[in-house]
């Protein structure tokens, strides 16, 4: 009964009216499941809508962070309407690959487009060290370059062989 009415809370004052066209179920699961774990979550969880409107899609991410068993801390991080979904998305699965927010901080810099944060955040994911992917997690590569530095640590070329075809003229 009470996630159905936080559900009605969030989608009258916090949401695009695309709530619905999303999967209601799993949105209620999810709250429920919460709710029995740890109820003061959802009520600091609530306070990071008050005067903010979330899409269905970056809604799901906040739940989606909920269902893995985030902090409230670590999903405040990344709940913010002016971020895309998928940049919500990776930040999220970062936190839940165990990255800390110095490594996520290397990969949601606004100073990024989305397709080089990706690289940056697949690196982690594959686990590259912090080093390999500091040489391409800089903003004037494009993101197809990011991929070929990345590939080439991912399929054990050396720093050095990489670094022969790390150069942003390239």
């Amino acid at each position: 009964k009470i996630a159905i009415e936080f559900l009605k809370l969030i989608q009258r004052k916090h949401l695009s009216e695309d709530l619905y066209k999303g999967d209601v179920y799993f949105i209620l699961n999810v709250l429920t499941k919460a709710l029995k774990q740890n109820p003061s979550d959802v009520i600091r969880l609530m306070r990071l809508f008050v005067g903010k409107r979330f899409g269905i899609h970056q809604f799901e991410q906040i739940l989606l962070g909920l269902y893995d068993g985030l902090k409230v801390e670590q999903i405040a991080f990344y709940a913010k309407p002016e971020l895309q979904a998928k940049e919500m998305e990776i930040t999220r699965l970062g936190f839940k690959l165990g990255l800390s927010l110095g490594e996520i901080g290397l990969y949601t810099r606004p100073d990024f487009y989305f397709a080089q944060k990706e690289q940056i955040f697949l690196g982690f994911k594959e686990k590259l060290s912090k080093e390999q992917i500091e040489l391409y997690a800089k903003p004037q590569f494009l993101a197809f370059q990011m991929e070929q530095i990345r590939l080439g640590f991912k399929y054990g070329l050396s720093k050095e062989q990489v670094e022969l075809y790390a150069k942003t003229e390239f």
